[in-house]
């Protein structure tokens, strides 16, 4: 199931809004409301773009929905204004648009008002300033330079109207931002990815231009909605650790149903390694952790607590149903090998092993379990609850699983 989710979440939002506007453009192009659509959608794109980046702090989104902006308005070129000069925008424009979508993919965020952001301004503005010297400066003979290797006879390529360079410099893009997503998982990277694909598919259809228009509006959305996404994954995951954060855990407590366990989970000793090792050793031994309980078994479902502090929640479980999935979660972080660099060891990985280079460390984690009964009726009752027993869990002597058990008085009652 989550291997699906996993896969699906490639095309969300993304692959969906190019799967709709190519819908769309195919059946309903001809459509007078389209016409209306064509008019204002590239412009309210723009102004939302650029309103959610300033907003945000994201200036990649606004410098991508700026150049395809520019784009679509090159695609509405009248071809009566000069067929040489129309060529050449329409050429430079569709060689330079991926690459510039590769490159702001690639960027990190400097914000607009610094000498990064100066510079990335300043960059596209070259860009546009010497395709209009190249279309009002004859001497240099441009078009007919260029026509004379752009078109390439293939029988491939002639449905779809893009020039050979183009169609080099959207291959590379495309590799580059899927390498680039596939190691960091970024939806911005990835809003980035299915931009340049749909864009694509927009000078694929430049016969068009409602169509061209369309395609091309739709890829600075792409680039809105991953903006969305990721900020909605910054609320609700932990940076560090890539798990779900408290917010997201107090959201699945008021979708649980009438049955089901919480266990917290605390890293021994983990002021220790911050003492000792520095807060970077601490930081890799919340990593290390939170990869193990992502794997857990049993229908678990972890999230960061705070601090060095852990929740697995197991909805239509008992504590005694889920006690051999955290038996077997603790003797399995418990035998997970970790190793610290010593400040002897060379900067550069040596080819052979070197004596003391390294250090290990053991790693362990005392966890406290409790489930919903007819005394702890809430989810923050039983959070109490777990909290107890991982309480007596780090008395009894740490790297120990302890459940929470009703004591039964005298009276009858329960407590």
């Amino acid at each position: 199931m989550g291997a699906l989710k996993g896969f699906f979440s490639y095309f969300v939002p993304g692959g969906l809004l190019f799967f709709a506007v190519g819908m769309l453009v195919h059946f309903d192009r001809g459509l007078p409301w389209m016409l209306s659509v064509a008019r204002f959608y590239p412009y309210a794109v723009l102004c939302v773009g650029v309103v959610l980046g300033w907003l945000f702090n994201r200036s990649r989104l606004i410098f991508g929905v700026l150049i395809l902006t520019l784009v679509e308005r090159v695609a509405r070129m009248d071809p009566g204004e000069g067929t040489q000069m129309v060529n050449l925008v329409s050429w430079a424009s569709a060689v330079l648009l991926p690459l510039n979508l590769a490159l702001f993919c690639m960027l990190k965020e400097r914000g607009m008002l610094t000498l990064h952001g100066i510079f990335r301004t300043t960059l596209v503005f070259v860009q546009s300033l010497a395709v209009w010297i190249l279309c009002n400066h004859q001497e240099i003979k441009a078009p007919a330079f260029l026509g004379s290797y752009i078109h390439v006879h293939a029988p491939f390529l002639e449905p779809m109207n893009i020039p050979v360079p183009a169609m080099g410099a959207f291959s590379f893009a495309f590799i580059v931002c899927s390498i680039a997503y596939f190691k960091n998982r970024d939806p911005l990277i990835k809003g980035f990815l299915w931009s340049v694909i749909t864009s694509f598919f927009a000078l694929a259809a430049s016969r068009n231009v409602i169509s061209s228009s369309m395609y091309l509006s739709t890829s600075g959305l792409i680039l809105v909605t991953s903006v969305i996404e990721s900020s909605y994954r910054m609320a609700f995951r932990d940076e560090l650790t890539g798990l779900p954060a408290r917010r997201a855990l107090n959201e699945a407590l008021l979708k649980l149903g009438k049955r089901y366990s919480l266990a917290m989970i605390d890293i021994d000793f983990f002021k220790k390694f911050n003492d000792q090792y520095g807060h970077h050793v601490g930081d890799q031994v919340l990593r290390m952790v939170a990869s193990r309980l992502a794997g857990v078994n049993g229908g678990g479902r972890a999230f960061r607590y705070g601090g060095e502090e852990f929740t697995l929640l197991f909805a239509g479980k008992s504590a005694e149903d889920v006690l051999p999935h955290l038996e077997h979660l603790r003797k399995t972080i418990e035998s997970s090998p970790f190793f610290i660099r010593s400040r002897n060891r060379p900067r550069k990985k040596p080819k052979k092993p070197v004596a003391g280079s390294t250090e290990q460390a053991n790693v362990t984690i005392s966890i406290g379990v409790a489930d919903r009964n007819k005394v702890h009726t809430t989810p923050q009752q039983v959070i109490k609850a777990a909290d107890k027993a991982l309480y007596n869990a780090k008395n009894g002597g740490r790297n120990r699983v302890e459940i929470y058990r009703l004591a039964v008085v005298d009276s009858g009652a329960t407590t």
